[in-house]
């Protein structure tokens, strides 16, 4: 029967940590010598941080990216709302150009080993909701009166007629 270097005495074995690993053959009694040792390499697997993340900002004006980080070169690879790997990358990297939603990040290593599972959502503030007008007084009024119209936003407003204020006083007929 077969006799390991680790003692089992199966025809074959399961080796999970690094070494030199032989075999001898007892047949009538008689012992061979031990075989050509096999040299099994277990290369750790490489592991993975979350770094920074940046939400897309509203309106798609950027996209969001997630930051690993780590050591090593290799592939970054995700999978989500969007899927995708970048090749020979050296950590820390980022990933770009995602879009809201949720997105599981791995590292394939050099030697082919898969790093542990980042998981991250990014989300997307959007646009803001449109604002909303109200009116000081009577929308309709005699020539040589006028209304003060109100936008509900206090910021970041544009009028049909480029004013940028909160408050517009009105004149003239329009929309």
């Amino acid at each position: 029967g077969n006799t390991w270097s680790t003692g089992e005495t199966t025809q074959s074995i399961t080796v999970s940590t690094s070494g030199t690993y032989t075999v001898s053959v007892t047949t009538g009694g008689c012992t061979s010598t031990a075989s050509a040792g096999t040299t099994v390499v277990v290369n750790a697997s490489p592991v993975v941080t979350l770094g920074s993340v940046f939400d897309p900002t509203a309106c798609g004006a950027m996209d969001g990216a997630i930051q690993v980080s780590g050591s090593g070169t290799g592939d970054l690879n995700w999978s989500g709302t969007t899927s995708g790997s970048f090749t020979g990358v050296s950590l820390p990297s980022f990933v770009g150009g995602l879009g809201a939603g949720s997105y599981d990040i791995t590292f394939t290593d050099a030697s082919g080993c898969i790093s542990n599972m980042i998981s991250q959502s990014l989300s997307d503030p959007g646009a803001p909701a449109a604002p909303t007008i109200s009116a000081g007084g009577a929308t309709t009024f005699c020539q040589g009166g006028s209304v003060v119209l109100t936008s509900s936003a206090a910021t970041g407003n544009t009028w049909s007629t480029n004013e940028t204020t909160q408050s517009i006083t009105v004149s003239a007929s329009g929309t």
